[in-house]
């Protein structure tokens, strides 16, 4: 089962928990309903995928990590080229 979760919160404490914990997408409610149908098909279909407007969190706390590349190496080997594109936007 593949979890796309669906929230208010744009901090990045909620972010990396429910990165941890498995989830495969993130979109803020706020998003709208055409973005969110394509993060759907997008995330069921096998992809990984961030609402534009927290990916730079998640790059820049990778980036602070102290395994910054090994990090992103993951994410890249978890999410196809597009997907890559968003976190990186």
């Amino acid at each position: 089962m593949r979890v796309l979760a669906l929230t208010v919160h744009e901090e990045e404490t909620y972010l990396r928990q429910l990165l941890k914990a498995g989830a495969a997408g993130y979109v803020l409610k706020r998003t709208a309903s055409e973005e969110l149908i394509g993060a759907i098909r997008w995330v069921a279909a096998g992809g990984v995928y961030l609402d534009p407007n927290v990916a730079g969190k998640v790059v820049t706390g990778f980036l602070e990590s102290t395994a910054p590349v090994a990090a992103i190496l993951i994410l890249a080997s978890a999410a196809s080229v597009r997907g890559v594109n968003v976190l990186v936007v």
